[in-house]
């Protein structure tokens, strides 16, 4: 691993000033330093936004719908109650993925935006086609835990996120901003699917952060479960 910079703004307005000169956010650090650690990327800096608490929140808006700040852990997302009540599908979602002891440091905004967990992605070994080689090797490789469907894009992974599946079950929409402007997009407009850019998996830029994710009021009314299928 290369030496890097470490930056810890102290609110969501600093966090833009170092998102510059080949930075990468950091909440709990599950997937990116991974990437690191397997040589996949090579920031400059790290830009630490875990202990900002204005990005740290679930709370019921005055409209009905529900929002949710990026850096809130899966864990404390799992067992928070409005989410419970209204969404049980993300709070399945969230209390599913890997172990508690990750849940309690991996975040929403970390689960949206991780990079996919295909083995031939994350080796050094295998110049595949979504780090800008020319063959997916799952194709005719070890595709045990791959995408049975639409493989025809040259790329055969499957998504990582676990809560992105019940958000966009659920309809909700992503407020991202770089400092100066704000969009909200939903879900599925965060997405970026390998037949349109098979070298990336969202639209998010790097000098951009999810401020927020918004459920509307009218999936309060959604009966909504979310089952994961395991090995034993």
């Amino acid at each position: 691993m290369k030496r890097f910079e470490y930056s810890q703004p102290k609110s969501a307005e600093d966090v833009f000033q170092y998102l510059n000169n080949d930075s990468i956010i950091k909440a709990g650090g599950i997937d990116i330093l991974d990437l690191m650690k397997e040589g996949l990327t090579e920031p400059k800096r790290l830009v630490n936004i875990r202990n900002i608490a204005e990005l740290n929140y679930v709370q019921e808006n005055n409209d009905g719908s529900v929002s949710i700040g990026p850096t809130i852990t899966l864990a404390y997302l799992s067992e928070n109650e409005i989410v419970k009540k209204h969404f049980p599908s993300l709070s399945s979602s969230a209390g599913l993925v890997a172990s508690p002891q990750i849940r309690n440091s991996a975040t929403l905004g970390g689960n949206l935006c991780q990079r996919p967990r295909c083995w031939y992605f994350r080796s050094n070994d295998f110049n595949c086609s979504r780090k800008g080689g020319e063959e997916c090797f799952a194709l005719l490789g070890e595709n045990k835990y791959h995408a049975i469907l639409g493989n025809d894009s040259g790329c055969a992974i499957v998504h990582p996120s676990a809560t992105a599946v019940s958000l966009l079950a659920l309809n909700a929409s992503l407020k991202i901003s770089d400092g100066k402007n704000t969009k909200i997009v939903s879900i599925e407009e965060f997405y970026v699917s390998p037949e349109k850019d098979i070298t990336r998996e969202t639209i998010l830029n790097e000098n951009e952060l999810i401020m927020e994710v918004i459920i509307p009021i009218e999936s309060k009314g959604l009966k909504n479960h979310y089952i994961k299928l395991k090995e034993k």
